[in-house]
């Protein structure tokens, strides 16, 4: 459970780690893998 929350979390910061607000916001895939993995972690709780 713990390790799965990680891998999400490490995933988020791996898809956002060189954007900018405005150039995360713009991209909706990105976006989209993100709520993926805040989805994830709201059910590994």
């Amino acid at each position: 459970m713990i390790g799965d929350i990680l891998n999400c979390i490490k995933h988020i910061g791996d898809y956002t780690g060189n954007l900018s607000f405005d150039e995360f916001s713009s991209d909706f895939m990105v976006v989209e893998a993100c709520l993926y993995n805040i989805q994830i972690i709201g059910e590994a709780v």
